[in-house]
């Protein structure tokens, strides 16, 4: 009965996560690329929260004694893609913007060499 009711719980803050993640999607505040990541990761949670078996047999087969250690590690690793996949993003932004003024420097100094 315990078992039951924390995996009730674990999903109704699943299914809250998900609806955090479509209500950021529908604001525009979290774009669709940087989405598919954090769903992901949240088709994972809810898998392991609806069959718990299931995680308790891919610990043993990764060789974790406690399954909540396999659970974080699994995690960890999918929270390491998304950072990863962030600073990708931020670096070829940067470089974007580093290039996108430059060439307004130019342009500009083209305006004022050509009216002043």
């Amino acid at each position: 009965m315990k078992l039951f009711f924390v995996q009730v719980v674990l999903i109704a803050g699943v299914l809250l996560y998900f609806a955090l993640l479509f209500y950021l999607l529908r604001k525009r505040t979290l774009s669709i690329k940087f989405s598919i990541l954090w769903l992901a990761m949240g088709v994972i949670m809810i898998i392991f929260a609806a069959i718990p078996q299931l995680l308790v047999a891919i610990a043993s087969l990764l060789g974790f004694e406690v399954a909540s250690n396999a659970l974080f590690s699994i995690l960890f690793l999918l929270i390491l893609l998304i950072l990863l996949s962030l600073s990708s993003s931020v670096s070829k932004y940067q470089m974007q913007i580093k290039t996108l003024a430059q060439k307004i420097a130019i342009v500009e100094k083209e305006l004022h060499d050509k009216y002043l």
